[in-house]
Parts: C-alpha cells; sequence; structure tokens
C-alpha cells in the first residue's frame, strides 16, 4: 500500500470535515450522548505539540500506512462515559463499530 500524500490527507480532511453531522451521530449512538462536531484546523505537528487535553486520558485512534499514520485523537474532556475505560463486551462491541464508521 503506497503511503499517504499530500492529496489522500487532504481527501481525508475534507471528507471527514464534509460529513461532520454523521460523525457526530456515529459518536452519539457509541456512547449515548448527544455529540456535535465543527470541522478545525489540520496541518503537521509532532507530539510536542499536542494540547494538555490530548496528552491524558481518551480514545486513540490511528488509519496506518506503511510507516505514516492519521491519528484521530478524542479526550475524556469530549466527555466520555466512565465506561471506555473498561468496556463489557456490548460497549467493546460499540467502539469497534465506532472504528469502522
Amino acid at each position: 500500500m503506497p503511503a499517504f500524500t499530500e492529496e489522500t490527507i487532504e481527501s481525508i480532511l475534507s471528507t471527514c470535515g464534509g460529513n461532520t453531522a454523521a460523525l457526530a451521530e456515529s459518536l452519539s449512538q457509541c456512547f449515548d450522548r448527544p455529540y456535535r462536531l465543527e470541522a478545525g484546523d489540520s496541518g503537521m505537528w509532532s507530539t510536542d505539540d499536542v494540547p494538555g487535553e490530548f496528552r491524558g486520558p481518551g480514545i486513540l485512534a490511528l488509519i496506518q500506512v506503511e510507516s505514516q499514520a492519521i491519528a484521530v485523537l478524542i479526550p475524556q474532556s469530549l466527555p466520555l462515559p466512565d465506561w471506555y475505560l473498561h468496556p463489557n463486551d456490548s460497549q467493546t462491541s460499540r467502539l469497534e463499530t465506532l472504528a469502522m464508521e
């Protein structure tokens, strides 16, 4: 599989930005809470540039191609339900569905 290109990344960001309502609905269904999302700024960053709210508990999803990855960070402050740290089988299934969506 080829590495991410600038065009690939822009396409992913554009798709996500154009589907914030659907992404919020997926979060709402997974966590049984109402969410509203807005597209924010994007760009290259290093781990030194990560805001404090993303340095603590939360959910991390990686889209990896060879040695490159796009990180999706969902901080606990979203807020996330308490069960996300130790999900039961049903909740694990919800998280897996969220990852696929």
